[in-house]
C-alpha cells in the first residue's frame, strides 16, 4: 500500500496510509535492504510518498521511497570545502518565506537563500511580509521595504503583505 511520510525521527517514520486503506497512520521503519541501497542519501523525509507493508495494526515497514517531484535541502559545509546537502522535506508545492516588516526587519539575504533553495528543488517560492501595520508609511525603513518588495516582484516572486491587527 502507498502512504505519505508525515514525520521522520531517529529511524522511525510516521506514515499516513492512503484513504483507500483506512487513512490512518503507521509507525514504520525502513526495510534493511532499502537502508543499504540508499546509504549515501537521505532515506526518507517528511513529504515522501512510500510503499509500505503493514506488520501489525499500528506498525509497518517501508519497502520503497517513490520518486520525488520537488524538495528542499539545507546545504551543510563539509571537509575540504565540499558541501553536504541535507534533505529537509520532499514533494513541496510552495515555500512561503515569512519575514517581518519591522522588529526585526526583513532580511533580504536570508530571503534570497530560501528562494535559491526553493528554485534548486523545483519548488515555487513566495514571500509573506508580516507586521506591515507596525511600520508607518512615512518611516525611512518603509521606503527601503517598498524597494525590496518591488525588487522581488520584479523578478517574479509573489509577495503578500499581512497584518494581524488590521486584517491586511
Amino acid at each position: 500500500m502507498q502512504g505519505l511520510v508525515l514525520r521522520a525521527v531517529s529511524g522511525f517514520f510516521t506514515v499516513r496510509v492512503d484513504a483507500a486503506e483506512g487513512g490512518h497512520t503507521l509507525t514504520c521503519k525502513l526495510r534493511g535492504k532499502l537502508k543499504k541501497e540508499r546509504q549515501k542519501s537521505e532515506l526518507a523525509v517528511a513529504g515522501d510518498r512510500v510503499e509500505v507493508e503493514r506488520t501489525s495494526e499500528t506498525e509497518g515497514v517501508i519497502d520503497e521511497v517513490l520518486e520525488r517531484r520537488s524538495w528542499i535541502v539545507r546545504r551543510e559545509p563539509g571537509p575540504r570545502g565540499k558541501h553536504f546537502d541535507d534533505l529537509v522535506v520532499a514533494n513541496v508545492d510552495v515555500l512561503v518565506i515569512c519575514g517581518a516588516a519591522t522588529a526585526p526587519p526583513l532580511q533580504p539575504g536570508l530571503v534570497d537563500r530560501f528562494l535559491v533553495a526553493a528554485e534548486l528543488g523545483h519548488v515555487h517560492g513566495m514571500l509573506a511580509v508580516t507586521k506591515r501595520d507596525a511600520l508607518a508609511d512615512d518611516a525611512p525603513e518603509a521606503a527601503t521595504l517598498r524597494e525590496t518588495i518591488a525588487t522581488y516582484r520584479r523578478i517574479g516572486v509573489p509577495v503578500i503583505e499581512t497584518s494581524a491587527k488590521t486584517g491586511l
